[in-house]
């Protein structure tokens, strides 16, 4: 479902390049199978993508394992609190990937200082817009759920939250600094990703 909005800012992308400069993108011939480029390129995508998909993987398994061994009251609680964090964690980064094209551009140019000030602004912006609603939910959580959605599942215990919540945090952390070292075209996600799924699992 989520990579519906990937095809549809793709095709919107494809329109606006067609029309905006009065279609001036048409007169470019089509673009043909570059080996060189697959070259450079592909040794870093799927560094990123093993790293996604140990991620990804990785909470689905932890779910899956879950509901093996509570009742489905706690397994409800567990996927609510689960997809609440993921929400948060997701929204909180922001602030670092949509700067990446800029860090890029800093890193290019050997001007380390202003990398360093774009970074910093990315990153403690990326963590209070984590911490901040984290620490709100541990509060307003039931509330919201209870008395504004109307849902019968109830908020997950403070144990469980306060786990969940430093898992994000120290996540997006983590994955703020990776991305750092992704603008200076050095992937390391699929390390990362890869021996935090498995400390997740275990």
């Amino acid at each position: 479902v989520n990579q519906i909005w990937i095809l549809l800012s793709a095709a919107r992308n494809q329109w606006l390049a067609r029309t905006l400069h009065s279609g001036r993108l048409r007169e470019y011939p089509p673009a043909v199978f570059d080996r060189e480029i697959v070259g450079i390129v592909w040794p870093h995508a799927w560094r990123a993508g093993l790293g996604s998909w140990a991620t990804i993987g990785s909470v689905q398994m932890g779910g899956l394992i879950y509901a093996q061994q509570r009742d489905s009251v706690a397994v409800a609680s567990y996927l609510i609190s689960l997809r609440l964090a993921q929400t948060i964690g997701v929204a909180a980064g922001a602030p670092v990937f949509s700067r990446i094209p800029r860090l890029a551009r800093l890193w290019a140019t050997c001007d380390r200082a202003g990398f360093q000030r774009e970074a910093l602004r990315g990153v403690t912006l990326a963590l209070w817009c984590a911490a901040i609603p984290l620490v709100a939910l541990a509060w307003l959580g039931p509330w919201l759920l209870h008395s504004v959605l109307h849902s019968s599942v109830a908020f997950p215990s403070d144990r469980t939250w306060t786990l969940l919540a430093l898992a994000v945090f120290w996540d997006r952390y983590g994955s703020a600094h990776l991305a750092l070292e992704s603008a200076g075209n050095r992937v390391r996600w699929h390390i990362a990703s890869s021996v935090c799924a498995v400390i997740f699992i275990a």
